[in-house]
C-alpha cells in the first residue's frame, strides 16, 4: 500500500523531472536560456513544498485521496519526461515544440487534478496544493502567450 509519504515522495521526483526537461530546453535553446532556467526553478520549488509538505502531514495528519492519484501513472510519466529528455539532448528541439510539451505537461496536471490528491482540513495543507495549482496555471498561461507570440513571429516571416 502506498503511503503519504510515497505519494508525495513520487510528486515531488515528478516535478524534478518536469524541472530538468526544462533545464534541458534551455540548453538547447540558448536564446530563451532565461526563461526556461526560470520556470525550471519554480518546478524546483514545487518539488520542495512537497517534501515539506510530507513532513508537515506526518506531524498533523491528511486523508489520502486514492481516486486522484495513483504512483504506477506518476511512474509512467515521469518515464515519459525522462525520454522527452533524452530525445531533446540527442536531436535538439526548436522553441515551438518546446512550448507545446510544456504546455501539454502543464495542463495534463491541472486537468487529472493532480493537486487534489489530499484531502485535509489543514488550512496550511490546502495552502500548499493551492499555490501549485495556481503556479500550474500560471506556467500554462506562460506557455500559451509565448506560444502565441511564436507564431505569430512566424506569420510575419
Amino acid at each position: 500500500m502506498d503511503t503519504n509519504s510515497d505519494l508525495l515522495d513520487a510528486m515531488a521526483a515528478h516535478e524534478e523531472k518536469i524541472s530538468g526537461l526544462y533545464q534541458t530546453f534551455g540548453a538547447a535553446l540558448p536564446e530563451w536560456r532565461d526563461f526556461w532556467m526560470t520556470i525550471a526553478s519554480e518546478e524546483q520549488r514545487h518539488a520542495s513544498w512537497l517534501r515539506g509538505l510530507k513532513n508537515r502531514l506526518e506531524r498533523e495528519g491528511g486523508v489520502l485521496n486514492r481516486e486522484r492519484f495513483n504512483l504506477a501513472g506518476i511512474r509512467t510519466s515521469m518515464d515519459y519526461l525522462q525520454k522527452l529528455r533524452e530525445e531533446v539532448v540527442n536531436k535538439g528541439i526548436v522553441p515551438l515544440r518546446a512550448l507545446a510539451l510544456s504546455l501539454d505537461i502543464e495542463s495534463a496536471l491541472l486537468e487529472k487534478e493532480y493537486y487534489t490528491v489530499f484531502k485535509s482540513d489543514l488550512v496550511s495543507v490546502q495552502e500548499v496544493f493551492n499555490n501549485l495549482r495556481e503556479q500550474t496555471a500560471g506556467h500554462r498561461l506562460r506557455m500559451q502567450e509565448k506560444i502565441n507570440q511564436e507564431r505569430a513571429k512566424q506569420s510575419q516571416a
